[in-house]
């Protein structure tokens, strides 16, 4: 990637992480905002009694998302924390929740938000190999879903219980690969993810 390109992609993505954070030009309360999103949220009381406690962030640091994120994303976080994006020896995550995920919006990143380039950033960079093409697919793969699926929704339509069950699952095994960031078992898993992402996007499509 040429330095233009990277400082391009390197923009557009503080940006949408800044709109994400409530740093935008409505300039809203950071705080509210979240405590909002955290309210419309289907968690327990017991999550949301500790999304709101003293330890909430406004503008958190890589570790500090990732300790809010993991009150209620336990496995998620726990897996992440094992992984090559957290280095034991820095003791610090090289990303964080909030970069892939945005704040509090799970899998509704902005729509100039491009997974496969955000991993570029990094992979395919100086000591960073490319990523194989196969995991270069799933990603492209989730991106297409995310888009179909708001798609769906701007048009005014509802997805059904069956779109919602089969995103999940497809989010739920494109997650144990990139969370632990499992290289040998992805390309095992890869394909048959790749099968069932493309049965969700005809789903929706026939949806539309």
């Amino acid at each position: 990637m040429e330095k233009t390109q990277r400082e391009y992609y390197l923009n557009e993505q503080m940006k949408a992480i800044q709109k994400e954070l409530g740093e935008g030009e409505d300039g809203r309360d950071e705080i509210a905002e979240i405590e909002e999103r955290i309210n419309k949220t289907r968690l327990s009381p017991e999550a949301k009694e500790k999304a709101h406690d003293s330890t909430l962030v406004a503008k958190p640091n890589a570790n500090e998302a990732l300790k809010m994120c993991g009150f209620c994303h336990v496995q998620q976080s726990a897996a992440f924390k094992d992984s090559r994006h957290f280095p034991e020896r820095a003791n610090v995550a090289r990303l964080d929740c909030v970069k892939c995920h945005g704040a509090h919006t799970i899998g509704n990143q902005a729509r100039s938000f491009n997974l496969g380039l955000f991993c570029a950033g990094c992979h395919g960079l100086e000591y960073l190999p490319e990523l194989p093409e196969r995991f270069q697919q799933v990603l492209v793969l989730s991106d297409d879903i995310r888009l179909s699926m708001r798609d769906l929704t701007d048009d005014g339509r509802e997805p059904s219980q069956e779109v919602v069950n089969q995103r999940r699952e497809v989010r739920r095994r494109i997650a144990e690969i990139v969370h632990a960031t499992d290289l040998k078992g992805g390309l095992e898993k890869i394909p048959e993810i790749l099968k069932l992402g493309d049965q969700l996007k005809a789903t929706i499509e026939k949806a539309r």
